[in-house]
């Protein structure tokens, strides 16, 4: 009954520790046991971003809420194309900014290797959407957002997901998944929650849509640096390259 209460009142206070227990759980638990980037080690940290949405289903199971047609309303829309349009375009905006800049520094390259480049595009596509990246979108969009809203406003409610959603990646550092500064990975991130409240607002909440705007990121912008040769190439660059995508994010 206590947690029912508390479910009811302050659901998004509940939820955030409940999403970090369960994500740094895994996380720890993975890392520390397994050898770093091998299959378990892999298997592990997708295993981890399943934590804020089921931290989102427990609370609102908690609050007696239907999953079911959380669901539903998740996966609704009033235009799919537009929305996907969207999902899709706002990423590839972002990372021509960033491929502008970069190129302005390193130079333009005589030639683009797609043919090289569509394989790995097409698998980081896939596992960053369904299975590192997107499947948070059921907590952060599809579950504390909309709660947030109804006290604040969008900008002040994406910057509070964006908060959370900083501290959350915090073992990804520890154990050297993420290499990029914190504090330069925690402007973009915050900058991302940004947009990524814009994007749930103009689409009625179509969460379907969020997952695939936070695939296409995870994507698209590792697409310049590929681009220009790799880190190498990158040197000329006046600040890191995860800067650059801080700046223009």
């Amino acid at each position: 009954p206590t947690l029912a209460r508390l479910a009811n009142d302050y659901p998004v206070a509940l939820f955030a520790p409940l999403a970090l227990v369960l994500s740094w759980g895994v996380w720890i638990g993975v890392f520390s046991a397994t050898p770093a980037w091998s299959p378990a080690w892999l298997l592990g940290a997708g295993l981890g971003a399943w934590g804020p949405g089921i931290a989102g289903i427990v609370v609102l199971r908690l609050r007696g809420d239907s999953v079911r047609s959380w669901l539903s309303d998740s996966f609704r829309t009033h235009s799919v194309i537009r929305s996907m349009a969207l999902a899709v375009g706002v990423p590839a905006v972002i990372t021509v900014g960033v491929a502008a800049a970069v190129f302005a520094f390193v130079g333009v390259p005589n030639r683009v290797p797609l043919g090289q480049l569509a394989p790995q595009l097409v698998a980081s596509f896939v596992m960053t959407t369904l299975w590192t990246g997107g499947n948070e979108e059921f907590g952060w969009r599809g579950f504390a957002l909309p709660h947030l809203q109804e006290q604040y406003s969008a900008l002040v409610s994406g910057l509070l997901v964006g908060s959370l959603w900083t501290v959350w990646h915090a073992p990804l550092f520890v154990y050297g998944l993420y290499t990029m500064p914190p504090a330069v990975y925690a402007v973009s991130v915050l900058a991302l929650s940004v947009a990524l409240t814009w994007y749930y607002n103009t689409t009625d909440g179509w969460i379907l849509g969020a997952i695939l705007f936070h695939g296409s990121v995870n994507t698209f912008l590792n697409l310049p640096q590929h681009v220009v040769g790799g880190q190498e190439a990158l040197n000329s660059l006046p600040i890191p390259y995860f800067g650059v995508v801080a700046v223009v994010m």
